[in-house]
């Protein structure tokens, strides 16, 4: 599960780069001459790989803890983990919503 979050990690900074003004200056010379679209087409479909990380590792989680594997001594860490991904993801799909409607606009 380590491994998919940091995955996961590896996807967030990606975006968070890609999608970073200063990065649109460099790929269209001017401010005034960015393209968005294939802009918000490039993070929307990042956005739906770390959005797949997100229910991997929920999945994960959740399966460890009903083969008895996670052992939480009392504390209900795993519960929080697993609420922290959960709401991740969902504002991860809101975003990705919201950044379909922008790829749809005529530029």
């Amino acid at each position: 599960m380590q491994g998919r979050i940091d995955e996961l990690a590896m996807w967030a900074r990606a975006v968070w780069v890609y999608s970073g003004p200063s990065q649109v200056i460099r790929r269209n010379s001017t401010p005034t001459n960015s393209n968005t679209v294939p802009e918000a087409l490039v993070v929307r479909e990042a956005l739906l790989v770390i959005i797949s990380l997100c229910n991997k590792v929920l999945f994960e989680n959740g399966s460890q803890k009903t083969n008895g594997n996670g052992n939480n001594n009392g504390h209900n860490s795993g519960d929080d983990y697993q609420s922290h991904f959960a709401r991740l993801a969902s504002q991860l799909r809101t975003l990705r919503e919201m950044m379909g409607g922008l790829s749809l606009q005529d530029t």
